[in-house]
């Protein structure tokens, strides 16, 4: 049974306290009991993300954060069934409770195919011209800006290394040599660093043609400018399982018309909804591809990641999505880099 003393807090608890635990054991979850032990609910890095998101404070307590509602198990539930639970859910940790609510456990997912996604290489697109944060860009990459004291690229290469994988391409193109002299090989930071230079611009998928003839099993693709808080071992389990070519992240975007939308029916008035929100699935920028996809894509041309897809589906080729959610910035404008200044100032 593991020890559960060291990842319990009460709901009274500060959220900083619940960072300081986080960054400690790694375990990645925060379990929140109430004096006689019951479990009252848990709290991820995403849930102190998205709290802060709302104008909340590290000061706040856990209770203004957590989720009241998680997935549990009961001691009786067998381990196959639990694992089962939190692949179909895209979890990681499961707490187990008494029948009285009473905590018990935190079970951990343990599938063994897990720990082959350290093998998985990862290929990050870093060699945009970041047009649209000038003058920020003049002299400085977009990946390497800093958000919160800390390179946007060290941030994600950080994700990727707390999750296991090991292995990183950096397509680099305009000032790529800020990059490459920051990381380097990647052995003070832990990693193996290979860079795949672009004589010219290749968009989000053309740099894939650079990669060679070693790599010969399923990668991860994403774009230099996010900061996510994805699992990519989930991703690549599923892309995996599902046997598919290709597999796109994507994310819910909402929107609200500001206006009342009019339905008829040629010229006879049926209804007026006014402001809806309408709901639209986005590409999130992050990808989990097999050989035929990545040894598809065509040498020396500028060659993006929507048509690598639209060219697999023409093909005869079963893409997939898989769904995303949690805090997920994408760098792009001065509005959105500042957002994320503001996220990680209060970190």
């Amino acid at each position: 049974m593991r020890q559960l003393e060291s990842i319990t807090l009460s709901p009274e608890a500060p959220l900083r306290e619940a960072m300081r635990v986080l960054d400690q054991t790694r375990i990645q979850i925060i379990l929140v009991s109430d004096a006689n032990h019951k479990l009252l609910g848990t709290l991820t890095d995403g849930d102190i993300r998205r709290a802060l998101l709302r104008e909340g404070n590290l000061e706040d307590p856990l209770s203004s954060a957590m989720n009241s509602k998680p997935l549990i198990a009961k001691e009786s539930d067998s381990a196959s069934d639990i694992r089962s639970r939190m692949r179909s859910h895209g979890i990681r940790q499961m707490p187990i409770v008494s029948d009285d609510g009473e905590l018990l456990d935190l079970m951990m997912l343990s599938d063994p195919r897990v720990d082959l996604k350290h093998d998985v290489p990862v290929v990050l697109i870093v060699g945009g011209l970041g047009q649209r944060l000038r003058p920020l860009t003049e002299e400085c990459p977009k990946p390497m800006l800093e958000i919160g004291g800390r390179p946007i690229l060290e941030r994600i290469i950080n994700r990727f290394k707390d999750q296991g994988f090991q292995n990183f391409f950096l397509s680099v193109n305009y000032l790529g040599h800020v990059i490459e002299e920051y990381f380097g090989s990647g052995e003070k930071h832990g990693i193996n660093v290979t860079y795949l230079r672009e004589q010219q611009r290749m968009g989000t998928g053309g740099a894939l043609s650079l990669l060679g003839d070693d790599v010969d099993g399923p990668i991860i693709v994403m774009n230099g400018d996010l900061i996510t808080e994805v699992d990519f071992r989930i991703l690549a389990d599923k892309h995996l399982e599902s046997g598919a070519a290709a597999t796109m992240c994507t994310r819910e975007h909402r929107t609200t018309v500001p206006f009342g939308v009019v339905e008829a029916e040629g010229e006879v008035y049926q209804s007026t909804v006014e402001k809806p929100t309408l709901s639209h699935r986005i590409n999130a920028g992050i990808y989990c591809l097999s050989p035929a996809a990545y040894r598809s894509v065509p040498r020396d041309e500028f060659y993006d990641m929507p048509t690598l897809f639209s060219d697999l589906v023409a093909a005869g080729h079963t893409c997939r999505v898989h769904a995303i959610d949690g805090l997920w910035l994408d760098i792009g404008t001065k509005q959105e880099f500042d957002r994320a200044q503001h996220v990680f100032a209060e970190a």
